[in-house]
């Protein structure tokens, strides 16, 4: 529609005149200006890629979690390790209180939060609450399958779907990623 005429003009405009605009100067242009995937945009800046691989990187922090309710759940017992993972849950409901109560100053690399995470609870609270209640309510290779799959698929969806989406299914997820 008009944003598409509005863009083009832009792009020509920017590129000098009636000069034939390149694909690569088109992207560089979309990435100057700020336009990603949650526009409607299939390019999305280095920037916001290598921030989406980081933050799926600290998504893959919940293996270990899983790993430690198997090893504690395999020398002792399965009530010991599902308190140990309600023990997790109570550090990390404590971690994020601190965060939103008292908003300390967090290294650059911790800036991995979407911005409607930035003052809420985050998805890793509500992770490990689903992990406590598959582990309780299911048999141990189910749940294990479950959340194992629930992780990876999470992962390789958004990657995919940001590395190679060209085809919106609801605003912000395409097809492929779907």
């Amino acid at each position: 529609g008009e944003e598409a005429i509005t863009i083009v003009c832009s792009v020509k405009n920017f590129i000098g005149g009636n000069k034939p605009a390149s694909m690569k100067n088109v992207l560089n242009f979309l990435i100057r200006l700020r336009l990603t995937q949650a526009d409607g945009f299939v390019c999305m800046s280095k920037k916001s890629l290598r921030k989406e691989i980081l933050r799926k990187f600290f998504h893959l922090l919940e293996v270990p979690a899983l790993l430690a309710y198997t090893l504690v759940r395999d020398f002792f017992n399965e009530r010991l390790a599902i308190l140990a993972l309600t023990a997790l849950f109570l550090v990390l409901l404590e971690i994020e209180h601190i965060r939103l109560e008292y908003r300390p100053k967090m290294p650059k690399i911790f800036d991995v939060l979407r911005n409607k995470e930035r003052n809420n609870v985050t998805s890793m609270i509500f992770f490990v609450a689903a992990t406590i209640i598959v582990f309780a309510a299911f048999d141990y290779m189910v749940a294990l399958t479950a959340l194992s799959l629930t992780i990876f698929g999470d992962l390789a969806a958004a990657l995919i779907g940001i590395k190679f989406g060209r085809h919106f299914v609801c605003k912000k997820k395409t097809f492929e990623g779907f």
